[in-house]
């Protein structure tokens, strides 16, 4: 698929897989009481099959559940939501947006940049696109009121990954500690064990193992991030170069700001592979 999704659930969910179609799958997250019925698209880039997908997207039955619908549409709703290349005729949109009204969907509310699609070209062949989007109907709203979605920094692909949040919420997770394999290779890490475990601590056999563990986990803590650096802090301050320099060249393409902005991406695609070493 052209772009993709990312679901954060309440709970552990099971998808049970109804309908699918050359442009779309659909089914049922279950979880709990609760069931959510979804359909995942991915358009075609001609009117003829996306015709075919708007009626294959009316016939579902939703047994009047709440209804998720996001993905790859590949179609404007507006003109504003493309710039640069040519415009779609207007009865293309006009198909768009009557299965929109005709399905009673609410379009998710989204922050961050508003274009999802580049098609990567350099100089004035820049094309810019709103094509992945989220619909909701009503009874979604109502069971998850707040809920919204944001586009993620394009690496590889030429679309924005969707990240989609049911709850606004702020819930703080305490992380639980994890043995890094990295720390073994490093030259410092036995002499730095032997030093916080070599150290006396006052109380009977258990109660000092506990200690040292204790301690030795804080030392290991405050060494990773002297060492190797919070890898999740630096990718995210690199997305978010990724996101204004993409915005920037939104407003005013300029060969600097793109080559820059290749340079980061380069450089996001390092740390996200370090990320992955880390959690082997």
């Amino acid at each position: 698929m052209g772009g993709k999704i990312w679901l954060f659930w309440a709970a552990e969910v099971d998808f049970q897989m109804t309908a699918c179609s050359d442009q779309a799958i659909s089914g049922w997250f279950v979880f709990g009481s609760r069931r959510v019925f979804s359909s995942f698209v991915y358009a075609s880039c001609f009117r003829e099959k996306r015709l075919e997908l708007w009626d294959y997207l009316r016939l579902q039955d939703l047994q009047g559940q709440p209804w998720f619908i996001g993905g790859d549409f590949n179609i404007i709703r507006v003109d504003s939501e493309k710039i640069g290349g040519l415009f779609k005729a207007p009865w293309a949109k006009a198909d768009f947006n009557d299965w929109i009204n005709d399905c009673a969907l609410i379009e998710s509310p989204s922050c961050s940049n508003k274009l999802s699609w580049c098609n990567g070209r350099n100089g004035g062949w820049h094309i810019w696109a709103r094509l992945d989007r989220i619909f909701v109907n009503m009874q979604f709203i109502t069971l998850f009121e707040g809920s919204t979605y944001s586009y993620l920094p394009r690496s590889s692909s030429d679309h924005s990954p969707m990240l989609f949040l049911l709850f606004k919420k702020n819930i703080n997770i305490v992380k639980p500690f994890r043995f890094l394999r990295m720390w073994g290779s490093h030259e410092g890490f036995l002499s730095l064990v032997a030093q916080s475990w070599g150290e006396n601590v006052e109380g009977c056999a258990m109660v000092r193992i506990s200690r040292k563990l204790k301690r030795l986990k804080y030392e290991l803590e405050k060494w990773n991030r002297e060492i190797f650096g919070r890898v999740e802090v630096e990718i995210n301050k690199i997305e978010n170069h990724i996101l204004c320099s993409e915005e920037d060249l939104v407003r005013n393409f300029s060969v600097q700001v793109e080559e820059e902005m290749l340079q980061v991406k380069k450089a996001h695609l390092q740390w996200v592979n370090r990320e992955e070493m880390l959690a082997c």
